[in-house]
C-alpha cells in the first residue's frame, strides 16, 4: 500500500512540475507562472476539501473512476495551443 502512495506522489509531483515548466516556457513570464500556480493551488485545496467531505466510502471507487476519466480528458485542454498573457 505504501508503494502505491509513493508512486502516486511521484507521478503527481512530476505532472505538476512539467506543467509548471511548460507554462513558464509558453508564457515567458514568471508572473504568469505565479498566477497559474496560485490558481492551481486554490483549485487543489478546494477539490481536496470537497472530496473528503462529500465522497463517502461506498462511493470511492466510482469517484476514482470519474476522476481518472476527467484527468485523461483534461489533457485535451493543454494539447491545443493555450495562451497565457504576459
Amino acid at each position: 500500500m505504501l508503494n502505491a502512495h509513493f508512486f502516486q506522489g511521484i507521478r503527481e509531483g512530476l505532472f505538476l512540475f512539467v506543467i509548471a515548466i511548460w507554462v513558464f516556457v509558453s508564457a515567458g513570464s514568471e508572473m504568469a507562472l505565479g498566477v497559474f500556480s496560485f490558481l492551481q493551488s486554490g483549485v487543489m485545496v478546494l477539490s481536496y476539501f470537497l472530496a473528503t467531505h462529500f465522497i463517502k466510502p461506498f462511493l470511492r471507487k466510482r469517484a476514482i473512476l470519474i476522476g481518472s476519466i476527467l484527468l485523461t480528458l483534461s489533457v485535451l485542454l493543454i494539447a491545443f495551443k493555450p495562451a497565457y498573457h504576459k
